[in-house]
């Protein structure tokens, strides 16, 4: 089982509000799509991609 990130901070989120950068390694949209490339963590950008698999942070499980 996996686990969640969880907000435990005194003050009150608003919506769009940053709360993390998602990071990660930046790869072409063109290498991704030649090499079946992202498996895992991957945010598409539309003309590359943020690959978080083994250079992320927390912010790669927010959407799991």
């Amino acid at each position: 089982m996996g686990w969640g990130v969880r907000y435990a901070g005194e003050r009150t989120l608003h919506g769009g509000e940053q709360v993390l950068e998602y990071v990660g390694e930046v790869v072409s949209a063109q290498t991704v799509a030649d090499q079946a490339y992202c498996t895992r963590y991957c945010a598409d950008l539309g003309y590359a991609v943020v690959d978080a698999h083994r250079m992320g942070n927390e912010a790669r499980f927010i959407n799991h």
